[in-house]
């Protein structure tokens, strides 16, 4: 009886996110030997909690071992694994948790996380839509509105369009359904779409963060419908809220874009080197919302290309080796420089592998930070190809200025001036790089990519020393999956409205857009 009302103790703590309590407390009941399943399993989640996952790893594979038929325990022992990147293991205790509960919601939710983040998007679908079946309420809508995002990442729109109608209909002032069928809708829905939206915004009970939510989508409609004076004043709504809900990043970044032209002004490359790549990487850069993402999406639609999106793996490891607080480390980069060992380049690929499936030997990575860290890809890459995207730098600003991220890194992108300093910065560390590497940098100009496609694309897929693949010119037509903020325009055919589109709120932004050349 003492250790039944124990666990119900601990369990309410664990509910309260008391978790050094339950950590503490746990602790002391092993130690007294208490060999108990549920114990074990209360622990883990705790030391999950608190991000401490080697040693919440260790404790849920207690609790299994005890009770090998303790699902929830494999269950939460999958997700302590996967955020310790053990992939291959975390994927076996999803399934082998649900060989004991093939009806565990949770699970199949999880593992369906698991596959979307290894680019197995067909297989997400279906553990959804298993999972959808068995559910109801808001786990039900959560699990729809996954599943229309995991079909409009794979091109089928229109079934994440009839997705979004099921969640309408049961409740048609859902804020994230409304938002997302409006970018799927035609000019005439989107009418009826932005009267409901605007009712909701105006609504006592609506939160800054759904108030946010909406100023974009609204304003977004407007400028749709040519009216970009409303457009204007819901994007300005949306920025202000949002700039009050997250903390700007602002300085760390123009920090480091000073740091690494310090380092690399007279850095010596031609000195350096390294083991080429046994296959090759395509690294593609440039300023957010440049086109990366419809770039990225011809390239990798040729049958000899994997994509690896946005993975930000590069940008985890040169963190980790050469950025401390921070601050860079000169001593470190010496040291790998010097070393005979690839470290950087074969812990790259075996991160990558983790995560990824893939056969072919020509990869594409268009993480966001790629920009900054040209220097680093030309001493630990020597054979890869780097590409950077071009775009009328008032375009970009615009595309940034009415965006509502979900990345952390663009917490600067709600304040007109930052994002005006972050481009010229990005503009900087372009012209910096292009000088020091003009024949090894190819630049692609997003104005002739969209003018004289199959010309351009042509030119692109010889740059990457491919072969001419016909499927890169039928690139929205492709399944390769896009996971950024540029979902719905890089799914569709190349379209020339995005083109010069600043022109129209320059009254809005003179200020600016006279110094952005």
């Amino acid at each position: 009886m003492y250790l039944d009302e124990k666990i119900k103790f601990l369990i309410k703590n664990l509910e309260q996110k008391k978790y050094n309590e339950v950590i503490i407390e746990c602790e002391t009941l092993i130690k007294n030997k208490q060999k108990n399943y549920e114990i074990y399993n209360i622990y883990g989640l705790a030391l999950q909690k608190q991000r401490l996952f080697t040693k919440s790893i260790e404790a849920l594979k207690e609790s299994i071992k005890i009770n090998p038929k303790n699902f929830i325990a494999m269950n939460n022992l999958a997700i302590s694994l996967k955020n310790n990147s053990e992939i291959a293991e975390a994927e076996k205790n999803y399934l082998s948790c649900l060989e004991l509960n093939p009806n565990y919601v949770q699970a199949l939710v999880n593992l369906s996380s698991l596959k979307e983040q290894k680019r197995e998007i067909n297989e997400a679908i279906t553990l959804l839509q298993k999972a959808e079946l068995l559910t109801s309420g808001l786990i039900k809508t959560d699990i729809l509105l996954k599943l229309s995002y995991l079909n409009s990442v794979v091109g089928n729109l229109n079934q994440a369009k009839l997705i979004l109608e099921k969640i309408l209909k049961e409740n048609p002032k859902n804020i994230a359904a409304l938002i997302n069928i409006s970018k799927l809708a035609n000019d005439g829905d989107n009418k009826e779409f932005v009267k409901k939206m605007q009712e909701i915004i105006l609504s006592d009970k609506i939160t800054p963060k759904g108030k946010s939510l909406l100023s974009f989508a609204i304003g977004n409609i407007y400028e749709r419908f040519y009216d970009y004076e409303k457009a204007f004043s819901f994007f300005k709504q949306g920025n202000e809220i949002k700039k009050n809900l997250v903390t700007s990043n602002y300085t760390d970044i123009i920090e480091i874009k000073k740091s690494i032209i310090n380092y690399f002004e007279n850095f010596n490359f031609e000195k350096i080197k390294k083991t080429p790549l046994k296959g090759q990487v395509i690294f593609i850069c440039g300023i957010p919302r440049s086109g990366t993402s419809l770039l990225e999406k011809i390239i990798s639609s040729h049958s000899k290309v994997f994509s690896t999106g946005e993975n930000g793996i590069l940008s985890k490891i040169l963190g980790n080796f050469f950025f401390k607080d921070k601050k860079f480390s000169e001593d470190n980069l010496l040291q790998e420089i010097n070393s005979k060992d690839d470290k950087i380049q074969a812990l790259y690929f075996k991160e990558l592998k983790k995560f990824y499936t893939f056969k072919e030997k020509i990869l594409t990575d268009k993480s966001m930070l790629n920009i900054f860290w040209i220097g680093f890809i030309k001493i630990f890459f020597p054979n890869s190809k780097i590409l950077i995207l071009k775009r009328n730098k008032r375009d970009i600003f615009l595309s940034i200025y009415k965006t509502d991220f979900n990345d952390n890194f663009m917490n600067w992108a709600y304040s007109k001036y930052e994002i005006f300093n972050i481009i010229n910065a990005y503009s900087e560390l372009i012209s910096f790089f292009q000088k020091k590497f003009s024949n090894d940098i190819h630049i692609v100009e997003y104005k002739k990519l969209i003018d004289n496609q199959e010309d351009e694309i042509k030119k692109i897929i010889n740059i990457c020393n491919l072969d001419w693949d016909p499927n890169c010119l039928r690139h929205n037509q492709s399944s390769v999956p896009i996971q950024t903020a540029s979902l719905f325009q890089a799914s569709k055919p190349i379209y020339k409205s995005s083109l010069n589109l600043s022109q129209n709120y320059y009254s809005f932004f003179q200020d600016v857009f006279d110094q952005l050349n």
